[in-house]
């Protein structure tokens, strides 16, 4: 988010998820609500920062 200088609901909306999903997601590993985000999800991210920088440069 900080790279694509966004938001959590900027960044929820470009990936495609629900807010709450991605709070899940950013959450400490021993919390009770903490989800993993699935690879096709870290995958897609990747993809948009490489993406965003061949854009930028």
């Amino acid at each position: 988010m900080a790279q694509l200088d966004m938001t959590r609901d900027e960044f929820a909306a470009r990936i495609s998820v629900s807010h709450r999903t991605l709070d899940k997601w950013l959450l400490p590993n021993d919390s009770a609500d903490f989800r993993g985000m699935p690879d096709m999800g870290r995958a897609y991210v990747e993809e948009i920062l490489e993406w965003e920088k061949k854009k930028a440069g």
